[in-house]
């Protein structure tokens, strides 16, 4: 869900969470033994599929905390 006033940044922890989540329930579904060789297939590829985002997201984030401690690095250098 979407938090009222909150910046794309600051949602990101939250899809991470979630995506998290996916991954479990999908890798779960896998284990399934009446499931399909073909469905187990797909829901694996949606897994990693999902883990990919959930390391992008946390690539994002990891930056965008970076490029805030550099601004306020900046902005006290030039205050000073």
């Amino acid at each position: 869900t979407t938090v009222p006033g909150a910046t794309r940044y600051e949602t990101i922890p939250y899809e991470i969470e979630a995506l998290k989540k996916t991954v479990t329930l999908l890798t779960t579904l896998t284990k399934i033994s009446q499931m399909s060789n073909e469905i187990k297939v797909l829901l694996s590829c949606y897994a990693r599929q999902s883990d990919y985002y959930v390391n992008k997201l946390e690539h994002i984030r990891l930056n965008e905390k970076q490029e805030i401690g550099f601004i306020f690095v900046e902005s006290e250098f030039v205050q000073a």
